[in-house]
């Protein structure tokens, strides 16, 4: 168990939207569902402690934190939170009670301003050739059969900071998710990594599902990169990964050293 922090100082403000508390150390990192009206807390980062399973984070929140979004494109929507709810299952929701702008717009959400230089981060076409090609030889050599990978977000980004670009791919062969109870033969999802190491280039898969058979019992989970951004301040950038199936989402956050990609929180809910 990780030890709780004792002491947490927070600065507070008041303006026309309410009361504002925020951490100066902490991170809490949540998850908005787009089928939930909540925040599904993840985990949390601390410089003294280090990364935070929700079980550890939970004893740092407090009423009234405020959360701002952070996209692949650095747009910002905060919410402050009020009660915690604790009778939906083993996970810790967050109620909304203040919005700026929309309700209910789904994505990360994280309790400081975790600083994004969009100019980081290229988005590819997913209608690269080249890594269309790439992604069927490995959806095929896992016994899918397709004449070619649809791939749904590319993404090319320097996750530890060496001047080498790593490319993240996520891949469906459905272009609208539908949560279906019975997935089609040969439906599949997939998340991988490519990046360069003194002996060549990898290709580590981080996540794949897939239908073997007509009628399986669950369409295949579909992954989405959610946010690119340095959220502990040590100059590389985590990734946060989310998979929404049937019944279930889950969500982690991700890190490189430039050999090896680690989760290094993650949360899961549903049935």
């Amino acid at each position: 168990m990780i030890p709780k922090i004792l002491i947490l100082l927070c600065i507070l403000s008041f303006n026309s939207f309410g009361q504002i508390i925020s951490h100066e150390n902490t991170t809490l990192i949540c998850y908005w569902p787009n089928y939930g009206r909540s925040l599904r807390l993840i985990g949390g980062y601390n410089p003294g402690v280090g990364w935070m399973d929700e079980d550890d984070s939970i004893d740092q929140y407090q009423k009234g934190l405020a959360f701002y979004k952070t996209d692949l494109h650095g747009s910002e929507y905060l919410v402050t939170t009020g009660d915690v709810d604790y009778e939906l299952g083993s996970w810790y929701a967050l109620i909304p009670e203040h919005y700026r702008g929309e309700e209910n717009t789904n994505g990360t959400y994280f309790s400081n301003r975790v600083p994004l230089n969009t100019s980081d981060i290229t988005i590819c076409s997913p209608l690269n050739e080249v890594y269309q090609n790439l992604m069927t030889q490995e959806i095929s050599s896992r016994d899918v059969e397709l004449d070619q990978a649809r791939l749904d977000q590319l993404i090319r980004v320097d996750l530890n900071g060496d001047g080498v670009d790593e490319m993240l791919i996520t891949s469906h062969s459905q272009e609208n998710f539908g949560g279906r109870i019975m997935g089609p033969t040969n439906d599949y999802s997939l998340f991988c990594v490519r990046y360069v190491t003194p002996s060549g280039v990898n290709t580590e898969i981080v996540g794949f599902q897939n239908c073997l058979r007509s009628g399986s019992l669950y369409e295949p989970a579909k992954f989405v990169i959610e946010s690119i951004l340095d959220i502990n301040g040590d100059g590389a950038m985590e990734f946060i990964l989310s998979a929404t199936g049937f019944e279930t989402t889950w969500v982690g956050v991700y890190s490189f050293n430039g050999e090896e990609i680690e989760c290094v929180v993650s949360s899961m809910w549903g049935v």
